[in-house]
């Protein structure tokens, strides 16, 4: 399972295929009891299902090192970027899959914009489950035909109250 071959232009030839995921592209913000994960892993030419679980495997260990450190931990991932990457369809499977089964979760932004996904039925499980506030696909290869499943899930999602997750409104703070 391959990306189009023409998707992966926009990398010049003299560009080099990054670490999947090193100590640079984490940032953990802890509140409490609590800790929020941001990745940015843009930029790093993960192309492949391969590229895709390495990340997720590094996650994973990001997650576990902090539940060692305190086993009541909240760890929820926050924002993942893998823009600009030249991700396909079987690599997006493979990232939704990890997501799914995560036990950091699905992240409150997922930023997947100037990949080669033409095929977005694997986001439909993420956008279910209430907690995908903000997704960025603007860029890839997705048809009408992809795009409208998408758009329908995301009317039709609702929280795990019961509620409809979209539009996503924020709760101001007391001052």
């Amino acid at each position: 399972c391959f990306s189009s071959p023409g998707c992966l232009t926009h990398f010049p030839p003299s560009v080099p295929k990054a670490a999947a995921m090193d100590a640079d592209c984490v940032r953990i913000t802890r509140r409490g009891r609590s800790a929020r994960i941001s990745i940015d892993v843009s930029r790093r030419r993960l192309v492949t299902v391969k590229d895709v679980s390495k990340v997720c495997d590094g996650l994973a260990q990001v997650v576990g090192k902090l539940r060692a450190q305190d086993a009541g931990m909240n760890v929820r991932l926050d924002r993942f970027d893998l823009s600009q990457n030249g991700i396909g369809n079987c690599a997006l499977a493979a990232l939704t899959k990890a997501l799914l089964h995560q036990h950091a979760g699905v992240p409150r932004v997922l930023l997947l914009w100037q990949n080669c996904i033409s095929d977005a039925a694997p986001l439909l499980e993420l956008l279910a489950t209430g907690r995908l506030h903000q997704l960025h696909l603007s860029g890839n290869m997705l048809s009408e035909k992809a795009a409208v499943p998408l758009v329908v899930a995301t009317v039709l999602t609702k929280r795990l109250d019961g509620t409809l997750a979209y539009p996503f409104v924020y709760k101001q703070r007391k001052t």
